[in-house]
């Protein structure tokens, strides 16, 4: 035993610094829980050697308004640690859909008003049938962001940047909605590049996400994602 501890004392010594995982809590729908976005984002992290522990907190159909109102969204902020809440819901193109999310974004600030933790909107894209809403989409996901203090990962502005110049609807699934694999992994790399501005997605190893997504489209999706 003593041994043991002269042992985990020079590895203290050595090593006095041990980076805590970021705590990322996920709330919204299944934007976010198809193919296990916030999974997806734990495994990309690791070519970093970062270490990210999620919660995916998102069921389907809701706003962010629903899980105050009818989850235990607040239980949660209020009694657990987390360095970060991403909130996302509809495409919010719409008057309506602007004023939820602002009043969710107002309720959650003043929930973490004594907290050490961030708020972050996770801005998503239309679905096919209303592409021609995107405009709305960003312009509201960014003034309600810009309303409450909160972070913005802006999804939705490099979905769009694909469509344009790839002209390819290969990010959206077969509903024409929800996202495809690669929708979900263009999601993944823009919140590494907001995690961690200063790591170059361009050098990720494509072998490692072969699972996920062609060479091709790989390369596509770093390529919008990097030149924003």
């Amino acid at each position: 035993m003593i041994r043991l501890r002269l042992l985990l004392g020079c590895w203290l010594i050595l090593n006095p610094t041990i980076a805590e995982p970021l705590r990322v809590l996920f709330v919204g729908n299944s934007l976010t829980y198809t193919h296990d976005l916030p999974g997806m984002l734990t495994q990309v992290a690791k070519a970093y050697g970062q270490e990210v522990d999620t919660e995916c907190l998102c069921l389907p159909n809701y706003a962010v308004v629903d899980h105050l109102d009818f989850g235990p969204l607040e239980h949660k902020l209020l009694n657990e640690d987390w360095d970060y809440v991403v909130v996302q819901q509809g495409p919010s193109s719409q008057a309506e859909g602007f004023d939820l999310l602002l009043e969710a974004g107002e309720k959650i600030q003043a929930i973490l008003a004594s907290k050490d933790t961030q708020l972050v909107f996770f801005m998503v894209w239309p679905s096919r049938l209303y592409y021609h809403t995107f405009d709305g989409v960003v312009s509201h996901y960014g003034e309600a962001a810009s309303a409450c203090g909160a972070d913005l990962v802006p999804v939705g502005i490099h979905w769009q940047d694909y469509q344009v110049e790839y002209d390819s609807w290969e990010l959206y699934g077969p509903d024409g909605f929800h996202p495809s694999v690669a929708g979900s992994f263009l999601s993944v790399l823009c919140f590494i590049q907001f995690l961690w501005p200063t790591q170059d997605i361009r050098a990720l190893a494509y072998f490692s996400y072969s699972k996920w997504v062609d060479k091709v489209t790989f390369q596509k999706i770093v390529k919008v994602v990097w030149e924003e």
